[in-house]
């Protein structure tokens, strides 16, 4: 086996903690137990839950096969914020090529493919220096 735990949001122990916790996030901007007990079953809004609890054990969060760019990256500001200091959201791909001289080992990363349009300068290079530091980490 692999280790991994499957959870079913809906039937967690941690349900009701974590509806608590995206409501005292949100609830400044509007969020209210009604609706935090609707999202909490969405499985992108419990893992970034997850990711916000420290002591869960969760150490990273996949998505996009299923869900949009947006549906993955609106819970994740929600909830876990921007890094101090950071002036523009972006993505990046990390690429493993087998066998290759090119790269980091083989190991690539293509930065903001598919969310900021058309950036200009000063955009790609903050792309480019925050993509540095996530793959450095």
């Amino acid at each position: 086996t692999s280790g991994a735990k499957i959870i079913d949001p809906c039937n967690s122990e941690k349900y009701d903690e974590y509806v608590n916790l995206l409501y005292e996030l949100r609830k400044n901007k509007g969020m209210t137990i009604e609706n935090a007990k609707e999202l909490v079953k969405n499985p992108v809004y419990y893992g970034m839950l997850m990711l916000k609890d420290e002591k869960s054990g969760a150490d990273g969060l996949v998505s996009g096969a299923i869900h949009s760019t947006s549906d993955t990256l609106r819970p994740a500001l929600q909830i876990l914020k921007t890094a101090p200091g950071t002036k523009l959201v972006s993505a990046f791909f990390v690429m493993v090529v087998p066998d290759c001289e090119y790269g980091s080992n083989g190991t690539f990363i293509f930065a903001d493919s598919g969310l900021n349009e058309n950036p200009d300068a000063e955009s790609l290079s903050e792309i480019a220096i925050s993509s540095s530091k996530s793959f450095r980490q």
